[in-house]
């Protein structure tokens, strides 16, 4: 338990809370569990990194994951936003092939419709 308090002691400026998603919690398609294996890759992009910082982030996949098991799955898009609103990060898994991508909104291109 000491090793997980200590890895959740980020800089408070970069504390960021998971938002409550908009849609309910029971809807058929939120089944995501963001957990990343060898056929789910987990991409994190550089301007995510640079912003946030990869122990915040990685403490944030935590989180997401605690939230997909509680509510047994979530939307595919799950955001983080520290409590002044100038810092957001996004958690997006894609439907079609399983894979988890990190990014803020400047990375929104980034994003594709899946079909």
């Amino acid at each position: 338990m000491t090793i997980v308090r200590e890895f959740f002691r980020w800089d408070r400026t970069k504390n960021l809370l998971l938002k409550r998603q908009s849609r309910p919690y029971n809807a058929e398609d939120c089944c995501h569990f963001f957990v990343p294996n060898k056929y789910k890759p987990f991409c994190i992009t550089s301007a995510a990194v640079k912003q946030i910082g990869m122990v915040t982030i990685m403490g944030c996949l935590y989180v997401v994951q605690a939230a997909a098991r509680k509510h047994n799955g979530l939307d595919s898009l799950q955001v983080f936003e520290s409590p002044n609103k100038k810092q957001v990060l996004w958690f997006y898994q894609s439907d079609s092939d399983g894979g988890i991508t990190v990014l803020v909104p400047a990375d929104k291109h980034l994003i594709r419709e899946d079909k």
